[in-house]
């Protein structure tokens, strides 16, 4: 029903969809939805686009597990603590201690 409003009243709606193929395995869709209206600017149809990225978001997952683990041992890297500590501080907000060990290696 949300989508249906946001269709009707901006003329268009673009996101992410999980759908499930027939073998019940679930994949991600990027859909784009256009309403079309007639000259009276009454809605005669609407046109979807269906892309499947499911190789984009494995590609993500990727390049996530590149960018915040060493390739070789798999353990987590310099960059997934700076952003671990980072989310730590920011959600602080009793103004608690903290105490970080870092040892580099």
């Amino acid at each position: 029903a949300e989508l249906k409003q946001k269709v009707l009243s901006n003329g268009f709606w673009r996101g992410e969809l999980w759908l499930v193929r027939k073998d019940g395995q679930t994949y991600p869709e990027l859909v784009s939805i256009t309403a079309v209206r007639d000259s009276q600017n009454r809605l005669s149809n609407v046109v979807a686009l269906f892309t499947d990225i499911s190789r984009l978001k494995e590609q993500e997952k990727q390049l996530e597990l590149l960018a915040l683990y060493d390739p070789l041992t798999k353990l987590p890297n310099r960059n997934l603590l700076v952003t671990k500590v980072s989310e730590l501080l920011k959600f602080n907000e009793f103004g608690r201690y903290m105490a970080v060990l870092f040892i580099d290696l």
